[in-house]
């Protein structure tokens, strides 16, 4: 991994000291953006605040913005990959961004099967 694209930015990043691994994050999304509410009549369901925890496996900045990594073990194809995952990095990348005050630039998954990284 580390011979990739990706691997040899994330040492330049690092050699910087902005690559940042294993972020632990909470942060509160208003109830509309985590789920369909559509045809609900309540409103008050709609501006509820969901609290989402998690941990970012990486991202590192690049030229004042953002990307945000993942690594991935799945055996599956790209296609597949991406629709298991891009939610879940499109969270990580409006959490980053809110917390860090600069855009995400992009989303990468890094795919240990298929030894490649597959980009959202």
């Amino acid at each position: 991994m580390l011979k990739s694209n990706l691997g040899q930015r994330m040492i330049k990043a690092a050699t910087k000291g902005e690559l940042f691994k294993e972020q632990q994050f909470s942060i509160g999304f208003n109830a509309a953006q985590v789920f369909d509410l559509e045809g609900i009549d309540n409103k008050q369901q709609i501006d509820d605040i969901i609290i989402v925890q998690g941990i970012v496996d990486g991202y590192f900045v690049e030229d004042g913005a953002i990307v945000v990594m993942d690594y991935k073990t799945d055996a599956c194809d790209e296609e597949t990959l991406v629709g298991r995952y891009k939610a879940q990095l499109l969270y990580y990348a409006d959490t980053l961004a809110r917390l860090r005050g600069l855009p995400v630039k992009e989303m990468v998954m890094y795919s240990f099967s298929m030894e490649k990284e597959v980009p959202l």
